[in-house]
């Protein structure tokens, strides 16, 4: 099974429709949200299990009114992992296959995952450290530590299911993966995110659209390989 879906990059989230009900497709989620008790997509059916339990009190309602856009579900890595994801932005097109995808003159990287997220080595600063990749994330984000002493050069807001709206202040930074070069725009996270969701998985960030919008990007989870292009 391959296909392919046209991408709504609504406030730069990936966001899909398929048979009349609109998707977020969130790379950086260990597990999908929906209502009731499965959600099925593309062949693949998700039954809530006790990881879900961790977002029981998050609904797609919640995450419709915090993204501003009406959404019926957010597919997470319990789905993701079943298949190769092919981003495109510059064609504004995300393909999936379980049969796998080629992706010509790409370089290719490994990857690792946590709770099921992948995660790549990248370079920041001088630093080199590994990255969450996450589609669901309108500005990418790095431990305070790292920004420590710079000077932002704007504030922008976000959010994040659960705990809601929160401003950050936005460091533009130049970020190298596999020899190449591109800017991003970097915040830091509430205290409590950045120790949870950074600090105890011994990552450096969070890598969110500007990642996706510079390459073309595949991602075979079965492989563990990252291909850019």
């Amino acid at each position: 099974m391959k296909k392919t879906f046209t991408i709504n990059n609504f406030d730069k989230h990936l966001i899909i429709e398929d048979n009349g009900k609109t998707y977020l497709i969130d790379t950086g989620s260990p597990c999908s949200i929906f209502e009731g008790d499965a959600l099925e997509f593309l062949g693949q059916t998700c039954h809530k299990n006790n990881m879900m339990a961790l977002a029981a009190q998050v609904m797609p309602t919640d995450i419709s009114n915090l993204l501003g856009m009406h959404v019926d579900a957010l597919i997470g890595n319990d789905i993701l992992k079943h298949f190769a994801l092919c981003f495109d932005y510059g064609q504004g097109e995300i393909t999936f296959s379980d049969e796998g995808l080629t992706l010509p003159d790409a370089v290719a990287i490994p990857i690792d995952t946590s709770f099921g997220v992948p995660k790549a080595k990248m370079s920041l600063l001088g630093d080199e450290g590994l990255f969450f990749l996450d589609t669901g994330a309108k500005i990418s984000y790095v431990n305070s530590a790292t920004t420590s002493g710079l000077t932002p050069d704007e504030t922008d807001t976000d959010f994040y299911p659960g705990v809601g709206d929160f401003e950050t202040p936005v460091f533009n930074l130049d970020t190298t993966i596999a020899d190449k070069s591109f800017r991003v725009r970097f915040g830091n996270l509430p205290k409590l995110l950045e120790f949870s969701l950074i600090g105890l998985s011994g990552t450096k960030g969070v890598i969110g659209y500007d990642f996706f919008n510079n390459f073309k990007v595949l991602i075979d989870y079965s492989a563990n390989q990252l291909y850019l292009a």
